[in-house]
């Protein structure tokens, strides 16, 4: 069976048995219910508030977690691993730091607080 299949198959059967409890899957579990499956190397987080999905991700992703804020605090909740990294600042400048160190991302979450809070700096220039 081809390799990809086998993974949607993975992640039904995950989601489904998510579902089961309420008839509803929460982002956040979905999202890690992703993770698991598909491993990724590098997984980014815009818009991370206490770190609970973020947190979450860290034993599914291969090499670095990246959570970002513009809220200093929220470093606070991340939990401690060699893998993860919280970053303070926009999401331009997160941008503009990962293409100097021209990482790759597997996998993003952009929560929506973030993508209203660039809309509307963007709106602003």
């Amino acid at each position: 069976m081809n390799i990809a299949k086998e993974k949607l198959r993975q992640i039904y059967g995950t989601l489904r048995s998510i579902g089961k409890e309420n008839n509803t899957i929460p982002h956040g579990d979905l999202i890690v219910a992703f993770a698991k499956m598909l491993k990724p190397k590098t997984y980014v987080e815009l818009g991370v508030y206490k770190c609970e999905i973020v947190n979450k991700m860290i034993p599914w992703v291969q090499d670095t977690v990246y959570a970002v804020d513009i809220q200093k605090d929220a470093g606070l909740f991340m939990k401690k691993s060699s893998k993860a990294h919280f970053y303070n600042g926009t999401t331009d400048n997160f941008a503009a730091e990962l293409k100097r160190k021209n990482v790759t991302i597997d996998m993003i979450f952009i929560e929506w607080r973030a993508i209203a809070f660039v809309l509307n700096e963007k709106k602003a220039r």
